[in-house]
């Protein structure tokens, strides 16, 4: 019975998410990986301002501490590659 009861409520949340959130954002990062070519984004790793919130990182445990990454949106449109990096 209490195997009924989880799968039950297992569907309901999953039911309950798909409804917050149609855009299953876990299908799309895969999608998107799966099409990135090798070496994508390093460039980015390798700025300044990059490395000193990672390094922040373990100085801190991530504790406050949000990296933003701003730019057009793509909305069906070429964006500014900030999904793909």
């Amino acid at each position: 019975m209490t195997e009924v009861r989880e799968r039950l409520q297992d569907s309901v949340i999953r039911q309950i998410m798909s409804w917050i959130s149609p855009l299953e954002p876990h299908k799309r990062h895969q999608d998107i990986r799966q099409n990135r070519l090798k070496g994508t984004g390093i460039w980015f790793l390798l700025q300044p301002e990059f490395q000193k919130w990672h390094d922040s990182q373990s100085v801190n445990g991530g504790i406050n501490s949000v990296l933003e990454c701003s730019g057009m949106p793509g909305a069906g449109m070429p964006g500014a590659g900030k999904s793909v990096i």
